[in-house]
């Protein structure tokens, strides 16, 4: 019974969160934390809410304490590399995520966060290919697909990427950055022929 009330609180937080109630979801969560102090998913949940809020030293204090409750908890160092990314640590971005794919080398999100992290720092060949290999391992993954699109449309290469870009479209019709820049892809194509 205390098991399902459990789940039952950590399925609202998540429903918070995935509704846009982040700073509901993170008020919940600290209520939460003191009930069930050794629950990583909750100090995951923590850090995820801090980080979209932009408190990145926060989140990571939480994602740090999932790790040292659960050393093998492989989304929690995603979400690090994705909090020192938004942060702009770069370095330290990569090396969490590295270590999410040398404990899941099929972790089809962290190599597209990685991915993301290359091309910040202007390393586009190491981008493209971590995105393709996000996308080999999740061949249905929107977010590695659109960026694959948007680093080759980068590159001058409009006929590719708006080929990518309409596969994702093709996935889902509504995606805003692949209408965006399936357009873009055919004004640059016109302009050339």
């Amino acid at each position: 019974m205390e098991q399902e009330l459990k789940d039952q609180r950590i399925n609202h937080l998540i429903s918070l969160f995935t509704n846009g109630l982040v700073e509901e979801c993170l008020r919940e969560a600290q209520k939460l934390i003191k009930i069930y102090p050794g629950e990583p998913f909750i100090f995951n949940i923590i850090g995820i809410t801090n980080a979209s809020l932009g408190k990145f030293n926060d989140s990571i204090k939480n994602y740090q304490k999932a790790i040292s409750l659960n050393p093998s908890y492989i989304e929690v160092y995603n979400n690090i590399g994705v909090a020192y990314n938004g942060w702009k640590k770069h370095e330290k971005a990569i090396k969490y995520l590295d270590k999410a794919i040398n404990l899941n080398p099929a972790y089809a999100d962290a190599f597209n966060n990685r991915g993301n992290v290359y091309k910040e720092l202007g390393e586009n060949e190491d981008a493209i290919e971590d995105y393709e290999k996000a996308l080999q391992l999740n061949p249905k993954d929107i977010n590695a697909r659109v960026n694959l699109a948007s680093i080759l449309y980068d590159k001058g290469n409009f006929e590719q990427s708006g080929a990518f870009f309409q596969l994702a479209l093709d996935q889902n019709s509504n995606n805003v950055d692949a209408k965006f820049g399936l357009a873009n892809c055919l004004l640059e194509q016109d302009k050339i022929a």
